[in-house]
């Protein structure tokens, strides 16, 4: 086994054994405790980083969930049921809806009219006529839209999905009209979700 040396009045000394290992020994433990202090640092400042991101997912997941309520809510007020007071609560003032076979209505009034005059008018239990909303399964996505890079504050929503229409007359069984997609702005106004555009486009009908 090699000997250590020393340099003692410009001379070389040899170092027993024993001593050469004791300080190579010092000097690996030394190093290991380095390097785990430093792992320990690093897994910290990655645990700071990731919790804000794992609690903006559970943000969103909950935002995701809400949204697909309102959602719900919209479109079981507008088909099969028609309710326009339900409707009115939940498009906010400045509504505007954008469709790429039937036009733009760009405003809350237009549209409450052509609710009252379309949908529920020819929903009436009278008629025998009701249409049906399906939302394609795992199409609804939400994408928060936040004042700042921080995300500190919520202050809107992108919902975008795809959805097929149905039409029933006296009791038949449903037939299917179309398929088209759609984006809907949602913005929180003083507490409360609303709807102020909706964008429903790239409608299918059935093959002849």
């Amino acid at each position: 086994m090699p000997v250590g040396r020393v340099v003692a009045a410009g001379r070389p000394f040899p170092l027993p054994d024993h001593m050469t290992i004791l300080g190579g020994r010092m000097m690996t433990e030394k190093f290991l405790m380095i390097v785990m202090t430093v792992m320990s640092f690093a897994i910290l400042i990655l645990g700071l980083v990731s919790f804000p991101m794992m609690a903006s997912a559970g943000e969103r997941e909950d935002l995701s969930r809400l949204l697909a309520a309102k959602d719900r809510q919209l479109f079981d007020n507008s088909f099969g049921n028609c309710n326009a007071a339900e409707i009115d609560k939940i498009i906010a003032p400045d509504f505007e809806f954008y469709h790429d076979k039937g036009g733009a209505t760009l405003s809350k009034e237009a549209f409450m009219q052509d609710v009252a005059n379309g949908m529920c008018k020819t929903q009436d239990p009278e008629s025998g006529y009701k249409s049906f909303r399906v939302l394609t399964e795992g199409s609804l996505k939400v994408f928060p839209l936040y004042t700042n890079s921080k995300q500190e504050t919520l202050y809107g929503a992108v919902q975008t999905g795809e959805h097929s229409f149905y039409e029933s007359y006296h009791g038949s069984n449903p037939q299917f009209r179309s398929v088209a997609k759609f984006t809907h702005l949602w913005m929180l106004q003083d507490g409360v979700w609303r709807i102020t555009r909706v964008i429903s486009y790239d409608h299918q009908a059935p093959a002849e």
